[in-house]
């Protein structure tokens, strides 16, 4: 008798100590488990997929290590089950996919904030009933010069090629677009340092100029020109008025 009282008391302490434990242990995540998108709601930046390229593709990479061609099937794959891509997917806003697919891939591209820093300059289609998206890389709206990117679309609306040249968002992140310069000052500069003397000020705009794939100075593009057969287009440093570079712009 005493030995079956043993036995039930026992019985009873281990079925309490179970029965505590269900109700205060909170399930844990398994360790790098990804929070699940819900319903209606689009991907952060920098989840899961920002690292990676988009899957089942070839692509080329520049200097600086961002994709300047990378081809598929379909780019935008990863973000097809979003509601924003097909929203856009219906009304046509290819600018909006590419933005989804930069955004969800953001690591990869090296590019933080695709929204900030890429502007659509046009949008197209050609008789074959493909698609193509044109954007410029700005800092804070000032373009960068040279550097352009194309999107392109099949006819049945596969995101398939992206391609062009950009600097990434870090190399960028400190650089100001306040000149100490004004641009009369620049134009000067330029004047004096024209290949052609007698030469006169076109036109001038305020550019973040590339010095190399991993540095960018901002810059005065400045054209100067004399006649038909002399026009430059001279770059000065909008900082110190240090004359970057200078190119002819006249076609032979």
């Amino acid at each position: 008798m005493k030995y079956f009282r043993f036995c039930m008391l026992i019985f009873v302490v281990t079925f309490m100590v179970s029965f505590t434990a269900c109700r205060t242990t909170e399930p844990v995540a398994p360790k790098g488990a990804e929070t699940p998108i819900q319903q209606g709601q689009s991907p952060k930046p920098g989840g899961s997929d920002a690292m990676t390229a988009p899957p089942h593709t070839e692509m080329d990479l520049g200097a600086n290590g961002i994709p300047v061609r990378i081809k598929g099937n379909n780019l935008a794959s990863n973000v097809m089950h979003l509601p924003a891509y097909e929203e856009a997917h219906q009304r046509n806003d290819y600018g909006e996919i590419v933005f989804l697919v930069l955004e969800r891939h953001n690591g990869f591209f090296k590019l933080s904030r695709p929204r900030e820093e890429l502007r659509i300059t046009s949008v197209q289609k050609d008789t074959l009933g493909s698609a193509h998206v044109k954007m410029e890389q700005v800092v804070e709206t000032v373009p960068v010069e040279g550097k352009i990117v194309t999107a392109h679309f099949n006819k049945e609306g596969a995101f398939y090629l992206f391609q062009g040249d950009f600097i990434p968002s870090d190399l960028l992140a400190t650089l100001s677009t306040s000149p100490r310069l004004t641009a009369a000052e620049a134009s000067a500069r330029a004047l004096d340092a024209a290949p052609t003397p007698g030469s006169t000020v076109q036109e001038t705009s305020l550019v973040v100029f590339p010095t190399s794939p991993m540095e960018a100075r901002l810059a005065y593009h400045v054209v100067v020109a004399k006649g038909l057969m002399s026009r430059h287009g001279i770059y000065v440093d909008a900082m110190d008025g240090g004359i970057l570079h200078t190119t002819s712009l006249v076609q032979h």
